[in-house]
Parts: C-alpha cells; sequence; structure tokens
C-alpha cells in the first residue's frame, strides 16, 4: 500500500521487479516472514544466494513443478499468544554455545533444500524441512533462558504425521514455527488423502479441533 501510495505521489511507474522489491524491503521493516509473502510461490530471503539480501526477499522460481501448489494445513494445538517472540528467540543464539554449529546447518541445508525442490526429491525436502524445525527448538531448550514451546500435543501430532507416512507413503512432513502448532505439509496430489488423514488422527488433538487449510500463494495483490 505504502508503494502504491508513492506511485500517485511521485507519478513515478517502475517495472514490477523494482517495485515487488522495494515492497518486500518496507515489509521486512515488520519481519523476515512478511518480506517473502510479497511474491509468489516461492521466495528467498537473506545473503545465502547471488544476489540475496538481509533487507529485502527476491523470488525463487527453480524447483520442480511437483512443489507446483504445495499445501500446509496448520494444526492449531494452542491458540494462546506465543510465550516467546520470534525476534526474541533468534536473539538467543547471539551467545548460544551451538551458534557457529547452528549457522554452518542452515547454511548447508539451504544449499540441500534447493537441489531437492529443483530436482523434485520430496523425500529429502521432507527430511531437512523436519530436521530443521526440530534443531531450532532443541536449540531454544537449552538456551538461557530456556523455552519449551511444543507441547505434548505437538508430538503426538509428529508422531501421527511419520507412522501415516511410512504406512502410505504419502508425500507429507512437518514443519514448526515458534511455538507449539504444527505445519502439515502435503503436495497438490496427494491433498484427498492427506485431509482425511488430518480429519482422523489431528483434529482431536487441536484446540477447538482447528485445522487452518492453506497452500502456495500468487503473493500481493493490489486492487487499484
Amino acid at each position: 500500500a505504502l508503494c502504491e501510495i508513492e506511485k500517485v505521489v511521485t507519478n513515478e511507474d517502475h517495472d514490477e521487479e523494482y517495485y515487488l522489491m522495494k515492497a518486500s524491503f518496507m515489509a521486512r521493516l515488520g519481519s523476515g516472514s512478511a518480506s517473502r509473502s510479497i511474491y509468489p510461490k516461492m521466495a528467498i530471503w537473506g545473503k545465502s544466494v547471488l544476489g540475496g539480501s538481509q533487507d529485502y526477499a527476491i523470488v525463487h522460481d527453480q524447483f520442480d513443478e511437483i512443489f507446483e501448489e504445495i499445501c500446509d494445513s496448520i494444526a492449531i494445538v494452542s491458540s494462546k499468544e506465543k510465550s516467546v517472540s520470534s525476534t526474541a528467540g533468534h536473539a538467543l543464539m547471539n551467545e548460544h554455545p551451538f551458534a557457529k554449529t547452528r549457522f554452518m546447518n542452515a547454511s548447508n541445508n539451504f544449499n540441500k533444500l534447493l537441489f531437492a525442490l529443483k530436482t523434485g526429491d520430496f523425500n529429502t525436502f521432507a527430511k531437512i524441512v523436519e530436521s530443521e524445525a526440530l534443531e531450532l527448538h532443541g536449540l531454544m531448550m537449552n538456551s538461557d533462558p530456556s523455552f519449551i514451546l511444543m507441547e505434548p500435543n505437538t508430538l503426538e501430532i509428529i508422531n501421527r504425521i511419520r507412522e501415516f507416512r511410512a504406512q502410505t507413503n504419502c508425500a507429507i512432513c512437518f514443519t514448526l514455527d515458534a511455538g507449539p502448532n504444527v505445519h502439515i505439509m502435503y503436495l497438490k496430489k496427494d491433498e484427498k488423502q492427506a485431509k482425511e488423514f488430518i480429519e482422523q488422527e489431528v483434529k482431536s488433538l487441536c484446540a477447538d479441533s482447528l485445522v487452518i487449510h492453506d497452500h502456495m500463494g500468487n503473493g500481493v495483490i493490489v486492487e487499484r
């Protein structure tokens, strides 16, 4: 919205790439997640790739068609406000004894993830996504101060996802944000099977049986 106002005030009309980059920069003032949400489908935030920046995200379109319209069902284990903000969680790494190892792992996993996306390797994608989520929560558990953000039902949902995947070979995995809720990710081709599993095995473990079904988006939509 701010970038749209700027266009009106300055009467300048930059190309779409510049417009999205500036909008991402403005959104980054709020959060890193917001800076990525400007773009359609997939985006990268950070200096991990050539042309990347800490100040704004860039679009990422090097992924196999199997990841097109990837789905994300969010199991709301708790609707309470998080006990630690994402910003405070990141700050715990400043003096963390395992920080150096964590940064090395993140860099290695990022490169492996890019390759998995490009080659359509869902199994490797799932392994990295889950490992990253659990590693971050593990680091918060042994930080100072220490935070345990997962709840019993978080762990139960994770176990049920793993059991379901082993039994059915469904392309499904989990990730976590800085809280107890579980993001259940699965490919569009497996949407029916995954949602049946969520309905039967996951909803009862959620607060008020709440699961939010989402999918890959197309970025910001400007209504002029």
